[in-house]
């Protein structure tokens, strides 16, 4: 089986995968073929290949594919997989979301949900998942393969390091930064640097 031009790989296939579909569907006219897993989770349903056996029969140069899933390593897996078997990436971008800055400071692979704000001269990286209602103030510079989620506010000036997760109604205030690999709790509220490969809970 091959690709035509109009069909997407969907790289993931639990919730979020469910959600991002949504979206999707508002806002292209691509078909969706498939959804990847990285592992085999029944070999009875037809809707999933397997991201480690099955891709290569299925995948050529002309190949797109959308990140579907939510774990920033998971997300970053299936990039660099898909990618290096010659995949084309898509960003998604919700109608409802307010994207005030330029399109330069985009990364691509990103997923961008419902109800998102994102400031003026703002940065995202490559791989980035920046969920709903989530917002993204003025000159704030989030890494890649960060996980921004539902509620979280991301204050003027702040940044997010790479694969870093930032949980549901968390705050990070202005110019504070959050290292690499680093999770902040639910409801946490960050006013000072927080080093790399950290895990802060209230």
């Amino acid at each position: 089986m091959k690709f035509s031009p109009n069909t997407v790989l969907f790289a993931g296939c639990g919730g979020h995968s469910s959600e991002i579909k949504a979206i999707f569907c508002k806002i292209s006219n691509k078909k969706i073929v498939h959804f990847v897993t990285s592992k085999k989770y029944s070999e009875n349903d037809k809707s999933c290949i397997y991201l480690e056996e099955d891709v290569k029969s299925l995948f050529d140069i002309n190949s797109n594919f959308v990140l579907a899933t939510g774990g920033s390593k998971l997300r970053c897996k299936f990039y660099n997989k898909l990618t290096k078997l010659g995949g084309i990436v898509n960003t998604v971008i919700s109608k409802t979301s307010i994207v005030n800055t330029d399109k330069s400071n985009l990364g691509c692979a990103l997923n961008i949900m419902d109800f998102v704000y994102l400031g003026p001269n703002s940065s995202v990286g490559t791989g980035s998942l920046l969920n709903t209602s989530c917002s993204i103030h003025h000159d704030a510079k989030i890494g890649e393969f960060v996980e921004i989620a539902p509620g979280a506010r991301i204050l003027g000036n702040a940044t997010i390091g790479n694969q870093s997760l930032i949980s549901t109604n968390s705050v990070i205030f202005p110019n504070v930064s959050i290292g690499e690999n680093s999770k902040i709790g639910a409801g946490v509220v960050v006013k000072n640097d927080i080093p790399a490969d950290s895990i802060i809970i209230s």
